[in-house]
């Protein structure tokens, strides 16, 4: 697995597109696609690197106070291991 782009995930002045130390990270635009959508993905993708680190912290913090079949737990483990995992 390769780590994600380091740095601090923004959206550039275009709205559509999430930028990490200078360089596009994605480009949410698209043609068929209304601009309040491409916003909310850019924004979505943008917060994804901090939205990984919560998960982790959430998962630390789970299996501290918790055991046997946790559904949360389980949805912790899925979200990390997809954003992790090269498909």
């Amino acid at each position: 697995m390769s780590k994600h782009t380091a740095g601090e995930w923004r959206i550039g002045r275009s709205t559509e597109q999430v930028f990490a130390n200078g360089s596009i990270v994605a480009d949410c635009m698209w043609i068929d696609r209304p601009t309040n959508e491409c916003i909310a993905n850019a924004s979505l993708i943008a917060a994804a690197p901090e939205l990984l680190e919560a998960c982790k912290e959430a998962l630390k913090a789970r299996l501290i106070t918790h055991y046997g079949d946790d559904p949360l737990l389980s949805m912790l483990h899925f979200a990390i291991q997809k954003a992790e995992v090269a498909p």
